[in-house]
């Protein structure tokens, strides 16, 4: 029996407590839930099939999830002249939340398994804390080390142990998610703003899909980037890259010693900032020069001649299949091909002064804060054009990851029966879907068919 018709591994990420390993079974393997065998379609076929004892595959069996946060994939919409934070369900595209914040500005970051949101509130020097199961502040942090910091933009380590922030009077304040308290302040230029995190190389170099990756990375490096197995170590690290918008330089940060290692210079006035799901490249919006610089993470260095988009570019987001880049301007939005680095097709209208970009976890939409509309557009990734307008509060502009990643279920995307065999360990699991919409946290049964639908999409 091949693979893809043995593994029965029900998976539901973005839960707390641990709780993210969901068992379940179908026939009779059982596959635990555990990091190593969340692996690419061709690593999968390259796997052994494991046979657990009846003992083991009891115990496993036993250990069922309890309810959680609701996995509704929300996006999280800040609202500068509001003091407010939009909450909007991707799934209906309306507002079903608004939560008051003390001034908030531009930074918004998700945790890895959604249960969180860090906002920045520039003016007040803090970051709050949001709780996505009841849409709820639950802390407030001050950071900036003193008195009008403005901290700016936010992001949040790969692991969710770390969220960094980018304090525009030349600082980055480092928060420990675990006692949501400052732990480092790092000196890094005159203006930081925006900033993003680059994943480690994942653990164990034998794995394919690892040495596939370093293989990918090592392709974008130019012919004068590092050697000697330089690349490798920076591949190994987790980096922060922070735009330094005066400086006109990308500051790279080592999230093990938190420390600067590395500047990279790039265009005039760089602010939003993105990194490819699998950590290769680094796109940068350069902002007066009408510009994205493009960062190879291997060596550090600029790849590629910039590539012109349209006038004062601001957010960057890149899919999170690593297909498109997706950059806002004047009142449009570019599209880039990340295999080419090239912009493909015309650009699409949107509204007025377009700024913070995100694309849905399974990159068929892409959300887009108007300022001067106080609007949200959500273009449809398959056409590239607008599917709907959402009004919210004033001078939305909350850039970085701002919309809850998705769940993950017992199927292999791609492969024929990923449906059926996922809908199979749920029923399995739950004895029934309507059970299983409720304990994973889905508003409506068709919410968790549709989950099902776009993750076993290729």
């Amino acid at each position: 029996m091949q693979m893809r018709e043995a593994v029965s591994l029900s998976i539901v990420s973005g839960l707390r407590g641990g709780s993210a390993a969901i068992l379940a079974l179908v026939g009779i393997f059982v596959v635990a839930a555990s990091p190593v065998f969340l692996r690419t379609k061709r690593s999968l076929r390259q796997s052994a099939v494991l046979r657990p004892s009846p003992a083991v595959s009891a115990l496993l069996l036993a250990w069922l999830i309890a309810p959680t946060a609701a996995h509704a994939i929300d996006a999280y919409i800040t609202s500068s002249g509001g003091n407010t934070v939009s909450v909007i369900d991707t799934a209906t595209n309306t507002v079903i939340a608004t939560i008051t914040l003390d001034r908030p500005s531009a930074g918004v970051a998700v945790t890895p398994d959604g249960s969180k949101v860090y906002i920045a509130n520039g003016i007040a020097d803090t970051v709050s804390v949001i709780d996505t199961a009841t849409n709820t502040v639950i802390a407030t942090i001050p950071v900036g080390g003193g008195f009008e910091k403005n901290p700016f933009g936010v992001a949040v380590t790969s692991d969710g142990s770390k969220v960094y922030v980018a304090n525009e009077t030349g600082t980055v304040s480092v928060i420990d998610t675990a006692t949501n308290t400052v732990i480092a302040t790092i000196p890094i230029g005159l203006n930081p703003t925006l900033l993003a995190v680059a994943p480690p190389r994942p653990d164990g170099r034998s794995e394919p899909q690892n040495e596939d990756r370093e293989r990918r990375c090592r392709l974008h490096q130019d012919d004068e980037g590092q050697t000697d197995g330089q690349e490798d170590k920076k591949m190994a690290r987790s980096k922060v890259y922070v735009a330094d918008s005066e400086g006109n330089t990308v500051v790279v940060i080592d999230t093990a010693t938190d420390t600067v290692i590395a500047r990279i210079p790039v265009g005039r006035f760089p602010f939003g900032v993105a990194v490819t799901p699998d950590g290769c490249k680094v796109y940068v919006a350069n902002d007066n020069d009408a510009t994205v610089s493009v960062i190879a993470t291997a060596s550090d260095t600029v790849i590629g001649s910039p590539i012109p988009v349209g006038f004062a570019p601001a957010g960057v987001a890149v899919a999170p299949n690593g297909r498109r880049v997706y950059v806002t301007f004047d009142t449009a939005v570019s599209v880039i091909e990340t295999a080419t680095d090239t912009v493909i097709g015309s650009p699409i209208p949107v509204g007025r002064s377009p700024t913070a970009v995100a694309v849905t976890p399974n990159s068929r939409k892409v959300y887009v804060e108007n300022f001067l509309d106080n609007t949200v557009s959500v273009i449809a990734t398959k056409t590239n054009t607008v599917i709907a307008t959402i009004p919210v509060d004033r001078d939305p502009d909350g850039h970085g990851l701002f919309i809850q990643p998705g769940p993950r279920f017992a199927g292999i995307p791609g492969f024929s029966n990923c449906h059926g065999q996922s809908v199979s360990a749920l029923v399995q699991q739950f004895n029934g879907l309507n059970a299983a919409a409720e304990a994973l946290g889905f508003r409506t049964i068709s919410g968790l068919e549709e989950a099902v639908l776009e993750f076993c999409e290729d």
